[in-house]
């Protein structure tokens, strides 16, 4: 493929380039969008192609730590984990320069990486990274024994506060912020079955319904008296009298 207009493979913008860059490496390492969307545009563009050090485009956005090339060549399918011939692979390039958000984007693989498991675990950088790549913010959980819930309730039933604020940002996640689960579970039910003050409290400055019932006919408060929780029993109940 020959370099676009505008773009010369020895020499552009200051950098040389002595590897045996493709064009789209060496539009990535001068930061050149335009001549990087033109070229993902190409039917024959092997986006993995690689230069001398087996380097590929994925890893050259990584090494410049520009995360809007790494997500356009995510996108358009490019190879995640292939290593170079130190045996480094783009996530570790960007480990390696501090850039976290750029390498759990990398490392988000949704073939892999599950958005609830990440919730769960209070990964908030691969949730995020997962959002990005265009994970739906209420995807329900079908594997078996999940019961459909969302990414906002498995946060909330593992008390993962950080992640709880970040998805409660999102307006598609506060506009369904009483969605229930299979069992008609909402966030605040999760959230007070397991004894969360704080995540409560922040699910109700937000819009949470606490007068919900399940298929079951509770209630968050009756849910958090069930499992001994005095205190966030008493909390509810201030709530629901003023």
């Amino acid at each position: 493929m020959s370099s676009p207009p505008g773009l010369s493979i020895s020499k552009a913008n200051g950098w040389s380039f002595t590897h045996g860059e493709t064009p789209l490496i060496a539009a990535i390492s001068c930061r050149r969008l335009d001549v990087v969307k033109l070229l993902l545009k190409a039917p024959d563009l092997a986006i993995d192609a690689v230069d001398s050090r087996k380097e590929t485009a994925l890893m050259a956005a990584a090494s410049v730590g520009w995360d809007e090339a790494a997500l356009l060549l995510l996108r358009a399918g490019a190879g995640r984990w292939l290593r170079n011939t130190a045996g480094l692979t783009a996530a570790d390039l960007a480990g390696a320069r501090g850039r976290l958000a750029l390498q759990a984007l990398i490392e988000a693989d949704p073939a892999v990486v599950h958005v609830h498991d990440a919730a769960a675990a209070g990964k908030h950088q691969l949730v995020l990274a997962l959002l990005r790549q265009g994970c739906p913010p209420n995807f329900r959980d079908e594997r078996p024994g999940k019961s459909a819930m969302s990414p906002l309730m498995a946060a909330c039933k593992a008390g993962q506060i950080d992640v709880v604020r970040i998805l409660l940002r999102l307006p598609d996640v506060l506009a369904e912020v009483n969605m229930c689960d299979q069992a008609g579970l909402t966030a605040l039910h999760h959230a007070a079955a397991a004894g969360f003050t704080d995540v409560t409290f922040l699910l109700m400055s937000n819009g949470a319904d606490r007068a919900v019932k399940d298929l079951q006919g509770l209630t968050p408060q009756n849910l958090a008296a069930r499992h001994g929780f005095g205190t966030l029993v008493a909390f509810l109940g201030q709530q629901i009298l003023a």
